[in-house]
């Protein structure tokens, strides 16, 4: 059958046949999974200092101010949020996708110690990194047989050398 001719003869049936298909690629593609595709996220550090009794106002002038002057120079910084809270700082930097965050990390302490001083009962800054790499690759949940009672301390690896 000549697929030409047919396709002039029956113009309506044609165009149902590929309104069908399109509609059915459409929905095929919608509900394909996409699960090789990972999850990026940007790497996030956040660097908090306490204050106790300090008004925001203070902990701004005084110790966020000072931290930011000396971190806006690291590299792949591409985001710096602060936020001060009664007898808290935060300071949040998002670096560039890729960076690695070990070395960022290092960066940032080693910047922080370049702060001159701070005032007095402030604690020293703790710094928490957030981001893909820092995010534990697989969960594992255990969970008893039912009807098993033995005591959850029991299931632990141990070491035997002799």
């Amino acid at each position: 059958m000549d697929l030409i001719a047919f396709s002039i003869r029956k113009p309506v049936t044609v165009t149902v046949g590929v309104i069908l298909v399109v509609l059915f690629g459409i929905i095929g593609l919608k509900s394909l999974p996409y699960q090789l595709t990972p999850d990026v996220t940007a790497p996030e550090i956040t660097v908090t200092t306490l204050w106790p009794g300090a008004t925001p106002y203070e902990i701004e002038q005084n110790i966020i101010e000072r931290q930011e002057e000396a971190l806006k120079g690291i590299r792949g910084l591409t985001l710096m949020e602060s936020h001060c809270y009664n007898g808290r700082g935060d300071i949040t930097l998002t670096f560039k996708v890729g960076t690695d965050l070990d070395t960022a990390l290092l960066r940032v302490s080693n910047k922080l110690d370049e702060v001159p001083e701070y005032p007095e009962n402030v604690e020293k800054p703790v710094i928490k990194a957030t981001g893909a790499s820092s995010s534990p690759v697989i969960w594992l949940t255990l969970k008893a047989l039912p009807g098993n009672k033995r005591n959850i301390n029991t299931y632990k690896l141990t070491s035997k050398t002799k």
